[in-house]
C-alpha cells in the first residue's frame, strides 16, 4: 500500500489495486468512477472480484486493495481498520 498521506490522486491509486465489481454490474460501471487508466496511460488495476459493499470494506480493511472514493463515506467512517489516503 501507498504510504499515508492527506490526499491522492488517480496516479497514486495506479500503485495498488482496486475492486473488480462482479459480477452483477454492468460492464464499464466501475469505469464511470474510475477510469480503467489515468491521465499518463498508467492502467488502474482492478485485481480483487468484489460483490457487494460489504465485502469491498473487508478487502479494503484487511489491506488487499484500495478503494477510490470521496474525501468521507459513511461506510469507512469510524474503523479503526481501515484509514483515509
Amino acid at each position: 500500500m501507498s504510504p499515508r498521506r492527506p490526499s491522492v490522486c488517480l496516479e497514486d491509486v495506479a500503485d495498488d489495486e482496486l475492486p473488480k465489481l462482479v459480477p452483477h454490474l454492468p460492464s464499464g460501471f466501475g469505469d464511470r468512477f474510475v477510469p480503467p487508466r489515468t491521465s499518463s496511460g498508467r492502467p488502474i488495476r482492478r485485481a480483487w472480484p468484489c460483490s457487494s459493499v460489504s465485502e469491498v470494506v473487508a478487502q479494503v480493511a484487511l489491506g488487499r486493495i484500495v478503494h477510490a472514493t470521496v474525501t468521507r463515506m459513511q461506510m469507512f467512517e469510524n474503523r479503526e481498520d481501515i484509514s483515509a489516503a
